[in-house]
């Protein structure tokens, strides 16, 4: 389970390198999860790093949402960081931003294979394939998806980019929501708009073109997942002026606990924790007690919610009323992380 975890494609933005700045804004998805076996795990975790960044830092309101939402928190979270906050549910475009593509609609297709049983449709996503499959499985779909105005990228094996104009609108919800998960609800209603239509029936397609294609039966005789399908998500446009401006916002996002709780391996996602918490206590936390102007996001599968470092709390561009809040929002007693993460 491990190896899988590591392979699942990363977020849009991921933390800081030797040749990269440290971000000033770190967005955590998957900090708390549903999952019965994670929420019996909040109690164990050592945290103290947290916890004094909960008594230190002052809270913003907690954002909540809902577990059906198109979006997982942490991309809500990302999208009001980079002034998206006006975009409909599953309308965050997340695929030009990671692309960096201004002016022209995109979106993320993921090929991955549909497991129908009696009680419906799964999705389970594929993180093993070669190379020379997805390329292949890219190249049979690409007339199909050009006859419908869209243009193919390979991202990776197992994101490709789609561009074209019927992404421009279009509500998909996140591969995180149905990852390992029944597809029921999460699918559009085939009426909704001339675009929901066009990729569905792109989708339909794609089905049939795989389930005959040499990379399925390969994949099948090696015991392997074989790709039977596409999901899309990450669908919208930026304007050159919102690309420049999510260049240089310092976002960015840690991906650790997201691999492993899709994964479902709870003990690797306790081992990221740990190390997250390492992170908090040598570099945060000292790096706010010296005066850095910080925020960090823990995000669950319905709420989000932001912490802001004392220089920050208190910074001149403030209003008077905002300096005056935040002492007072500080001596509020900081809940315990436990009792944070399960109200994420």
């Amino acid at each position: 389970m491990t190896q899988i975890a590591h392979q699942i494609d990363p977020l849009p933005h991921t933390p800081h390198t030797s040749a990269t700045p440290a971000p000033l804004h770190l967005i955590v998805p998957w900090a708390s999860a549903s999952a019965p076996a994670c929420q019996h795990l909040l109690s164990t975790l050592a945290l103290p790093g947290l916890q004094a960044l909960l008594g230190e830092w002052t809270s913003e309101p907690m954002h909540t949402g809902s577990e059906w939402a198109l979006n997982a928190p942490h991309e809500a979270a990302l999208a009001a960081a980079l002034g998206w906050s006006e975009r409909p549910d599953g309308c965050l475009p997340l695929a030009a931003w990671h692309a960096d593509v201004a002016d022209t609609p995109c979106a993320w297709f993921s090929p991955c294979h549909w497991h129908a049983a009696m009680d419906g449709v799964t999705l389970r996503g594929i993180t093993d394939l070669a190379p020379t499959d997805a390329q292949a499985l890219l190249q049979a779909l690409r007339p199909l998806a050009e006859a419908d105005g869209l243009q193919l990228h390979l991202e990776s094996p197992t994101r490709w980019r789609a561009e074209g104009e019927p992404l421009r609108t279009l509500p998909c919800a996140s591969l995180d929501r149905v990852w390992q998960r029944p597809l029921q609800g999460w699918l559009p209603e085939r009426s909704q708009t001339a675009a929901t239509r066009t990729l569905q029936r792109l989708q339909s397609e794609a089905q049939m073109l795989f389930y005959t294609h040499p990379a399925y039966d390969r994949r099948a005789e090696s015991g392997l997942l074989p790709v039977n399908a596409i999901w899309v998500s990450g669908t919208g446009a930026l304007s050159a002026a919102q690309a420049q401006a999510a260049r240089g916002a310092g976002v960015a996002t840690d991906p650790s606990l997201r691999e492993a709780a899709l994964a479902a391996d709870w003990p690797l996602w306790v081992a990221a924790w740990a190390e997250l918490e390492h992170r908090l206590q040598t570099d945060w936390l000292p790096r706010a007690r010296a005066g850095a102007t910080l925020r960090l996001t823990l995000c669950g599968e319905r709420n989000w919610q932001t912490w802001v470092s004392p220089a920050l709390a208190t910074a001149p561009g403030q209003g008077w009323l905002e300096r005056w809040r935040s002492p007072l929002r500080r001596r509020a007693p900081a809940p315990s992380p436990a009792t944070l993460l399960a109200s994420l």
